[in-house]
């Protein structure tokens, strides 16, 4: 039922509305933000990105953050009429987008990867259907990352199907029960020597990929709930031209919450 008795079955936010139609108008106009600093810098557009993602700030906001993954990528949200939960999503055509689609990788934290599990399927969909999306130019960057990266894996001996599902992974985590970026115990026990010990350790307690399915031969049947993927993300990392961290209150910031440093930090 879309109404429940008041006073009763207290929840902060319906995760199946996430992104929800006001994060999408947000999300569409930061997108943009980010693109066109990118262009003033660096004087082309950005394709590959790194997004850290928050649970506590996606209730928050309602999914800030997906939505602008979303824009980045030119997907939009379906809703649907009156309960304004999230069923589906369209692909934007390349004309009506007006720029390269720009590849995002997620990676999210414990609490987002339990609280929306449904976000982190919907992602993977939307990016699994870029991959087979077939437009004229060069604009679909994700299709053409996907197919470079499944080339690298099938010339090391891997299935080209499984290759493909390896290639189109962009959501990672810490594996099922763990949290955190796994970085600040080796900083405050100062058991680290170089800067490739912490580089290291975040890629081996993010390296869990989640998404729709892993089977081999594209059994659909076996989910991609945590699957150890470590040599995926470290190679997704490698390509990152920026990461992005979106800050949604003045409540806290990089000078008194360890956690920017640790998923920002280790993601740059």
């Amino acid at each position: 039922l879309d109404t429940l008795p008041t006073g009763r079955n207290f929840f902060s936010l319906d995760s199946r509305s996430v992104p929800s139609p006001a994060a999408w108008a947000l999300g569409q106009l930061s997108a943009q933000s980010l693109i066109e600093r990118h262009l003033q810098e660096h004087g082309d557009y950005p394709q590959q990105l790194g997004l850290s993602v928050w649970g506590t700030a996606t209730m928050r906001t309602g999914g800030d953050d997906i939505a602008q993954a979303f824009a980045l990528m030119g997907i939009k949200p379906i809703w649907a009429p009156g309960s304004q939960r999230v069923v589906d999503f369209e692909i934007i055509p390349a004309m009506q987008l007006g720029r390269p689609r720009v590849d995002v990788t997620l990676r999210v934290s414990g609490f987002f990867r339990d609280a929306f599990p449904n976000v982190m399927k919907l992602y993977d969909a939307a990016i699994l259907a870029l991959a087979n999306y077939d437009e004229p130019g060069t604009s679909n960057t994700i299709r053409a990352h996907i197919e470079a990266r499944q080339a690298e894996l099938q010339a090391q001996g891997v299935d080209a199907q499984q290759a493909h599902r390896q290639a189109a992974y962009r959501v990672y985590g810490s594996k099922p029960g763990a949290y955190g970026a796994g970085l600040q115990g080796l900083i405050d026990e100062r058991c680290w020597g170089e800067r490739s010990d912490l580089a290291e350790a975040y890629v081996n307690w993010g390296g869990y990929a989640y998404g729709n399915w892993s089977g081999p031969d594209n059994d659909k049947d076996v989910p991609a709930d945590g699957v150890v993927a470590h040599g995926d993300f470290q190679h997704r990392l490698s390509q990152l031209e920026a990461v992005v961290q979106n800050q949604d209150n003045r409540e806290h910031d990089l000078l008194d919450s360890d956690d920017y440093y640790q998923f920002q930090g280790g993601m740059t």
